[in-house]
């Protein structure tokens, strides 16, 4: 009965044994298998990273950077630039509406401005034109009130009383021909 008895819990302590080494054969598979799911789930989330990083980059980032480089090309008077992402739906397609207004207004003003420098220039060729004109006019209206005078002065030198100055003068020299005429008569009495 003791070699029965010792047999009988010999064998128990095997199966237990080997119920054990199961368990543990199973504990290491479920925890290999926790592990390769965890690197799984690391690798899926790494990849998800890399993809939104790229995604964001590439839709978000470098369309910001181009259009950051376009309002800094069009602030330094460059308005023939092309407005990139106006065709998008999103917040970025909206910026790019809004600088492709102020890029039509720059090409307004430029024009306006050399519409403006044009026009000034006009201004001021009519204005040189107009001040020789007017400084001719005064240079002629001299020239022929004073060829008068001297006409009369060389007559009156000869000593003829008896003439008047009869063409009238420009209005600014009339009041010295009528009292070159006057001293005449007064010199003739």
């Amino acid at each position: 009965a003791y070699n029965a008895a010792n047999k009988m819990l010999k064998d128990t302590v095997d199966d237990m044994a080997s119920d054990v080494r199961k368990e543990g054969e199973n504990n290491t598979d479920t925890a290999e298998n926790a592990a390769m799911l965890n690197y799984s789930a690391l690798a899926v989330a790494l990849a998800i990273g890399a993809g939104a990083a790229l995604f964001g980059n590439s839709y978000v980032a470098r369309p910001l950077v181009r259009m950051t480089g376009v309002m800094r090309r069009l602030s330094d008077g460059a308005p023939e630039i092309t407005v990139p992402a106006r065709d998008r739906k999103d917040e970025i397609g909206a910026m790019a509406e809004a600088v492709e207004v102020f890029r039509q207004a720059a090409i307004r003003n430029r024009t306006l401005e050399q519409q403006a420098e044009t026009n000034r220039q006009q201004a001021e060729l009519e204005r040189v034109a107009t001040q020789k004109k007017a400084e001719a006019d005064a240079q002629e209206r001299l020239q022929i009130a004073t060829a008068g005078l001297a006409e009369g002065l060389r007559r009156l030198a000869s000593g003829d009383l008896a003439f008047q100055l009869n063409d009238a003068f420009a209005p600014d020299f009339e009041a010295l021909r009528q009292d070159f005429n006057r001293s005449l008569a007064q010199l003739g009495s």
